[in-house]
């Protein structure tokens, strides 16, 4: 193995482990490794000063393309990195893996939302069924709006269910 595939192997490395501290799904890891591999695919030298751009790329289209999408602040907050080094990451991954980033894509929904937002409250299964259950009792009657907005509703609708037994959600 050479220099360059060692280091190649070592920035995979490191991805994997932001992937682990992210709490990122099995798919999105994934896909990560396949933009990883697509991004060093004839790359004779990786630039040391862009390897954490292009691993905060690599994070955000991944999200991204997973339900998962972080904004560009979310992201430099997890990655204790600044915003510009995301928007560099994003910038240096776009242009290489293009292919990649517009032929897939999950469109982000209401649901993937939810279930992310209540893992990051910490919120047990039994309550974020619940909210899913809102979900699916709102989400026809608010088609169109924005998915994040239809998260937060349905978790705050759910707190109420929820702690409220008594609460008879109208049909």
């Amino acid at each position: 193995m050479g220099a360059t595939e060692k280091k190649q192997e070592e920035v995979s490395q490191k991805l994997m482990q932001q992937c682990a501290a992210m709490g990122l799904s099995a798919r999105t890891k994934e896909y990560c490794r396949e933009m990883y591999q697509l991004y060093t695919e004839n790359v004779k030298v990786l630039a040391k000063t862009s390897i954490n751009a292009v691993i905060l790329g690599i994070l955000f289209f991944a999200c991204k393309n997973n339900g998962a999408p972080r904004t560009i602040k979310e992201l430099a907050k997890e990655t204790h990195t600044t915003q510009d080094e995301v928007r560099r990451g994003m910038k240096l991954v776009s242009k290489r893996c293009a292919s990649l980033i517009s032929s897939t894509g999950d469109q982000v929904t209401s649901q993937n939302l939810l279930e992310r937002y209540c893992t990051k409250l910490g919120l047990e299964y039994s309550f974020t069924s619940k909210a899913l259950e809102v979900d699916a009792i709102i989400r026809k009657y608010v088609e169109g709006r924005r998915s994040n907005t239809l998260a937060a509703a349905d978790i705050a609708i759910a707190f109420r269910w929820y702690y409220k037994p008594t609460f008879v959600f109208p049909s």
